[in-house]
């Protein structure tokens, strides 16, 4: 088995390349999609990337994720919260 860097799977881009989670991209997406939905500087977007990169490191079993699964975890955390208009 492989020991992957922090725990974390990596990532698969689209392109067939791997790369290492950065909690930072979440955080960017999430911070954009709740400023169209009318959230300035929102600051619930860095506790929800936290909230994924938990799910990744504890609970995910595999070594890779792909960008469809990352999303799919954002949208049910922000749903499960009661923010559709973000989601």
């Amino acid at each position: 088995m492989i020991a992957l860097r922090d725990g974390m799977p990596l990532v698969a881009l689209p392109d067939g390349r791997s790369t290492c989670f950065d909690k930072r991209w979440i955080t960017a997406s999430i911070r954009s999609a709740a400023e169209q939905a009318g959230y300035d500087r929102w600051w619930l977007a860095e506790h929800i990337a936290e909230s994924v990169s938990i799910y990744l490191h504890r609970d995910f079993a595999a070594n890779s994720v792909e960008i469809p699964n990352l999303q799919d975890a954002v949208l049910t955390v922000l749903e499960s919260l009661g923010f559709q208009d973000v989601a």
